[in-house]
């Protein structure tokens, strides 16, 4: 992860929920979000693009049917 700060990603299909996620990455100086995606296929690509150090994923967020669990 580095000296810098931590890129974060976050899978969040509610609306509310990711708006207070917004919230506490604005206000932290240890997180730079890479952004908020609403479903796994989303944050995938997301992933692929801004390589992120971690991924917070809603545990109510289902994968995509051509998953599959190793």
């Amino acid at each position: 992860m580095g000296a810098g700060r931590t890129k974060v990603l976050a899978v969040e299909a509610n609306p509310l929920t990711s708006m207070g996620l917004q919230a506490l990455f604005a206000r932290s100086r240890d997180l730079a979000p890479c952004g908020i995606t609403a479903s796994i296929t989303a944050a995938l690509a997301t992933v692929r693009e801004t390589r992120p150090d971690v991924v917070l994923v809603d545990s109510s967020s289902t994968p995509p049917r051509t998953a599959h669990a190793r």
